[in-house]
C-alpha cells in the first residue's frame, strides 16, 4: 500500500538529484513513490530516472518552464499518496528514518502539516523540534506563525489542499518565476482547517545552501538578489489578499497582522542585510543593491493603506497599531540588531554557535 510520496521539484542540478536518489533507493519497501517534477531542465533528468530501473521513481516534465511555485503545485498534484514530503533538489529525506516518519503520520490522521527535525550534509543540526501536536485553531495558527518556511521539508496531507486557489493567486501576482510564496499560502490555509505536528525525529537533510559552491538555479536574470524589495512587494500583496479573501473571517485579523509585521521587518530591515551579504550574492549571482529605507517605508506604507482600505474599521485600527510599533522598532532596535548580526556573521566560529542556537528553536 502506497503511504508516502517523496516529491522533488527539479530544474537541472542533475548531480545533486543523483546523490539523493542513490540514497532513497536504499529503502527497500514499496510503500513509497518518488515523484520527480522536472521544470523543463536542460539536463537529461529523465535519462537519470530511467537509469535506476526502479518503478517507485516516476518522472513528470512540465510543458513549459513554470518557475518555483507553480512547479511545486504541479508536482504535488502528480503525487498519488495521501501524504507528500516535498524537497528542492539539494535536500533529501533521510531514508533510514522513513518508517519512523510514517509512524508519526499514522498517529495523527487529522493533521494537515508535519515538520520534522533536520540535519545538514555534515550531520550538523539545522532544525530541532519538540514532539508537539497543535490542534486546529489557535494552536495551529500560532505554530504557522512561529515555524520557519522553507522550500523543502514540508510534509502535507493532500486532502486539505486547494490547488486551483493557490495557482490563481500565484498567477495573479507574479508575471515572472520569483514568487516563492506558495508555501506561505498553503500553510496559511492549512492553519485554519487542520492540526499541525512537529517531530524530534530527524526526517530530512537540510543542505547548507550558503556553503555550496554552485550558483542558485532560481537566480534573478536582472542581477538583483531574489530577496530585494522589488520581489518582496508582490509577495506581500499576494499573501495579504489571499488571507483577506480566502480564509475564515475569525482567523483573518491575526493572519493579516502577522503578514504585515513580517513584511515590514523583512523589507525595511532584513532585505538590506541579505542583498549586501556577499555569501548570498555569490549564491544568487547577484550584485549589491542600494536600498533607501525611507523610500521603501513610504512605499510599503502606501501599499498597506491600499490593501486595508476595504477592511472593517476595527481591523484597520489593530493593523495600524502594529505598523506604528514596527516602525518605531525599525528605527531604533533593528539597526542595532543589524550591526550585531553582521559582527556575528564575520566571525565564523561565533556564527556557528549562533546557527546552533537557532536550530534549537522551540515554539
Amino acid at each position: 500500500m502506497l503511504k508516502l510520496s517523496i516529491c522533488f521539484t527539479v530544474y537541472n542540478q542533475i548531480e545533486m538529484l543523483k546523490e539523493n536518489l542513490d540514497e532513497i533507493v536504499k529503502y527497500e519497501k514499496d510503500d513509497i513513490e518518488v515523484v520527480i517534477s522536472d521544470d523543463c531542465s536542460e539536463q537529461d533528468i529523465k535519462g537519470l530516472v530511467d537509469s535506476y530501473g526502479d518503478s517507485r521513481i516516476v518522472y513528470y516534465r512540465t510543458k513549459n518552464n513554470l518557475g518555483h511555485d507553480l512547479n511545486i503545485l504541479y508536482g504535488l498534484q502528480k503525487c498519488k499518496a495521501d501524504y507528500v514530503f516535498l524537497f528542492r533538489t539539494r535536500d533529501n529525506i533521510l531514508y533510514d528514518n522513513i518508517s519512523k516518519i510514517m509512524t508519526v503520520i499514522e498517529k495523527y490522521p487529522n493533521a494537515g502539516y508535519f515538520y520534522f527535525s533536520a540535519r545538514d550534509e555534515k550531520q550538523k543540526v539545522r532544525l530541532n523540534f519538540d514532539n508537539h501536536y497543535y490542534k486546529k485553531g489557535d494552536e495551529s495558527l500560532q505554530a504557522h506563525f512561529c515555524l520557519p518556511v522553507h522550500p523543502s521539508g514540508n510534509l502535507y496531507n493532500k486532502k486539505y489542499l486547494r490547488f486551483e486557489v493557490y495557482e490563481k493567486y500565484i498567477r495573479l501576482y507574479f508575471n515572472d518565476i520569483y514568487g516563492f510564496t506558495v508555501h506561505q499560502l498553503i500553510r496559511s490555509d492549512l492553519s485554519t482547517k487542520a492540526d499541525f505536528v512537529t517531530s524530534s525525529i530527524f526526517g530530512w537533510k537540510y543542505a547548507n545552501t550558503l556553503a555550496a559552491v554552485d550558483t542558485a538555479v532560481n537566480k534573478a536574470s536582472n542581477g538583483l538578489n531574489i530577496y530585494a524589495p522589488e520581489f518582496c512587494y508582490p509577495r506581500y500583496c499576494c499573501e495579504f489578499n489571499f488571507v483577506k479573501n480566502e480564509l475564515e473571517r475569525k482567523y483573518c485579523l491575526k493572519h493579516l497582522i502577522n503578514i504585515v509585521h513580517r513584511y515590514y521587518v523583512f523589507i525595511i530591515y532584513k532585505s538590506k542585510l541579505l542583498i549586501t551579504d556577499q555569501r548570498y550574492n555569490n549564491h544568487y549571482n547577484s550584485k549589491n543593491q542600494k536600498i533607501i529605507r525611507v523610500d521603501e517605508l513610504k512605499k510599503i506604507n502606501r501599499i498597506t493603506s491600499e490593501m486595508i482600505a476595504d477592511l472593517p474599521d476595527s481591523y484597520k485600527k489593530e493593523i495600524m497599531v502594529k505598523v506604528k510599533k514596527d516602525i518605531f522598532l525599525l528605527k531604533t532596535y533593528y539597526p542595532l540588531k543589524g550591526i550585531l548580526r553582521n559582527l556575528v556573521v564575520k566571525n565564523s566560529s561565533i556564527y556557528g554557535i549562533f546557527r546552533t542556537i537557532i536550530a534549537k528553536k522551540r515554539i
